[in-house]
Formats: structure tokens, C-alpha cells, sequence
């Protein structure tokens, strides 16, 4: 049966790189071992109740784990997540958590508990079933927005414990998507942000264009800067 960590489970965040590492080592060495693993690891199976039976019935009927993992490989090569929905037993609340663990940076997962999180923050959501390629992309980039407007980093650290340098701003809002998914928070109370502006030297100011050029993992100057911030302030608070 797929594994889920509860909120309070302090194991959480290592849950999540337990993941990356799964979804990593069944795109390098495609098997029905290596995929069952990972399989075993995604809350988008559970409703199945057995790995096994996803794999005979759905997975594997008529395509092979190397076809599935290729088929991956071109999703993130060619950025289209899209690609891998085309498969058998891959809607987007599969493939984007296993999008999610391959490119934590890129891809946001798209469920049942995401999208409970963010209507609760007020955005507007895909239906998981049946969202378009462009749909899931731009609710990737409403997650990206909303992880920046609103303290989901609190959220998710209080309910998760102290989140490791490595997790990623996606994972960080999925972890507070969890906590109100099970009802121990309410993301409709929560206020934005607050926002500050303040004078950065031109040199420095530069430098975070630059960075931020051509870096799809921003928006623009001021997604960068609260990030940063964000991340600073988390890493004293712990």
C-alpha cells in the first residue's frame, strides 16, 4: 500500500527526499522493482490500495518501466509535463508527484490537497482529472506566487519540524497543502505576506537580475528576493 507521513510525523521531510531518491533511481534503472518502490512511496496511489494491482491493471498493461521511464526523461527534457499523461494509469496527481521528486524546483504536484490549499488561499484551480498541459503549468506558477505571498514556510515547519536547505519552495507548499488537507489548519486564515520595499545598491541589484535572468525557477526580482528572505529568516528560526 502507497505511504503517506502524517503531519506530525518529524520524519516528513526526509519522507520527501526518500522520494527523490526513489524517483532518481527508477528513471536511471527502469524496473518493475525499482517502480514499485517508488509507487509504494506516492500518497496519489493510495486510493488503489495495492501497488501491485495499479501495476498489472494500469501501469504495466501494454507499457514497459523503461517506456514509462523514458517517457519522463522527455517530460522534463522537453518541459512537457503533459507528455507523461498520455500513459496508462498517469493522471496528474501521479505524474506530478513523481515530476515533483525528479525536479523539486519545477514541478508543484497537482491533487486533491494541493488544490484544497490553494482555493483556500483564494486562487482559482485545474481539475486534477482533466487539466491541459497549460492549465497544470500555469497552477505551477499560481503555487510558486502563493508560496511567496503567504508564510506556507511557517506552516509547514510548525506542523513538519525544521525544514532541511534542500527542500524546495514546491515542497515546502505541498508540506502546508498536507497540514490543511487534514483539517489541523485553516490556509483561508492566513494573511499575505507582508511587504517591505527597500534600496538595494545598483551593484546588488544587478546581481540579482542577472541571476534571475533566464532562471525558471523565479518569476522575476521580487519572487527572488522573497525567497531569499524567506529562506534566511528559516534558517535563523530553527
Amino acid at each position: 500500500m502507497a505511504e503517506t507521513p502524517t503531519p506530525k510525523d518529524t520524519s516528513y521531510w526526509s519522507f520527501v527526499t526518500k522520494k527523490r531518491q526513489l524517483a532518481r533511481d527508477f528513471v536511471d534503472n527502469p524496473s518493475r522493482q525499482s517502480f514499485t518502490e517508488l509507487c509504494e512511496k506516492l500518497w496519489a496511489l493510495k486510493a488503489f490500495g495495492s501497488v501491485d494491482y495499479y501495476l498489472d491493471e494500469y501501469a504495466l498493461d501494454g507499457q514497459t518501466p523503461g517506456e514509462i521511464a523514458a517517457a519522463f526523461e522527455h517530460a522534463i527534457d522537453a518541459d512537457e509535463p503533459g507528455h507523461v499523461t498520455d500513459l496508462r494509469g498517469f493522471n496528474w496527481p501521479v505524474v506530478s508527484e513523481v515530476l515533483r521528486a525528479l525536479e523539486p524546483e519545477e514541478y508543484a504536484v497537482l491533487n486533491k490537497r494541493s488544490v484544497s490549499g490553494m482555493e483556500a488561499l483564494g486562487y482559482d484551480t485545474p481539475n486534477p482529472k482533466s487539466a491541459s498541459q497549460e492549465q497544470y503549468m500555469e497552477f505551477v506558477e499560481d503555487v510558486r506566487d502563493a508560496a511567496t505571498r503567504y508564510p506556507l514556510r511557517t506552516v509547514a515547519r510548525e506542523a513538519h519540524g525544521p525544514i532541511p536547505d534542500e527542500i524546495t519552495m514546491l515542497e515546502v507548499a505541498d508540506g502546508a497543502f498536507t497540514t490543511h488537507f487534514t483539517g489541523e489548519v485553516n490556509l483561508s486564515e492566513l494573511d499575505e505576506s507582508s511587504r517591505e520595499w527597500i534600496q538595494f545598491p545598483d551593484e546588488l541589484k544587478r546581481e540579482v537580475e542577472e541571476e534571475v535572468d533566464g532562471n525558471a525557477r523565479y518569476r522575476d526580482v521580487t519572487d527572488f528576493l522573497y525567497s531569499a528572505v524567506r529562506n534566511e529568516l528559516d534558517r535563523a528560526s530553527n
